[in-house]
């Protein structure tokens, strides 16, 4: 069984429902009174119309029950790559340094960019960036920086790349 931990990562109590037969699995657990939980959901090449309560009820009830941007508009059309980096750091492809699908990084492939579709490129582009592909630092990193400031048990990322 794998023990829970919480917020300090201190295990808590095993056994009973909440314990997980298999290693690596994730539990589900109530949230605690007073605390928001805050999901960002972007489907890339999902029409809005194809979301119906019938054919995808699911996504149809997120939709429905939380916040659904209407108006929104890709900061580069048809870039996947460049539209995630932006709502992800909440900055323009020109300082989160994201500028296309495919990224030039001499430490992983000196005579050619990356295709960014390439799981076994991006591995490496992560090793080689220690975790830290964008340039600037993202809204969740952001966010622990602010309840860190206000929580000293809350653990940070390291500082962007410069």
């Amino acid at each position: 069984m794998i023990p829970l931990e919480d917020e300090e990562g201190h295990e808590q109590a095993g056994g009973g429902a909440n314990s997980l037969p298999v290693p690596g699995a994730v539990a589900w657990q109530a949230m605690p009174a007073g605390r928001r939980f805050v999901i960002v959901f972007v489907v890339d090449g999902l029409r809005p119309d194809a979301i119906t309560p019938d054919v995808t009820p699911t996504l149809h009830r997120l939709r429905s029950e939380g916040v659904d941007f209407t108006n929104s508009h890709a900061v580069f059309p048809t870039v996947t790559r460049v539209n995630a980096a932006a709502l992800a750091t909440g900055m323009h492809p020109g300082s989160n340094g994201i500028l296309g699908n495919q990224i030039y990084a001499a430490e992983v492939d000196p005579a050619r960019a990356l295709d960014t579709g390439n799981y076994r490129r991006l591995l490496e582009l992560d090793r080689v960036t220690a975790g830290r592909l964008v340039l600037t630092d993202t809204l969740g990193e952001r966010s622990t920086r602010a309840v860190s400031s206000s929580q000293p048990s809350a653990r940070a990322r390291p500082a962007a790349r410069s």
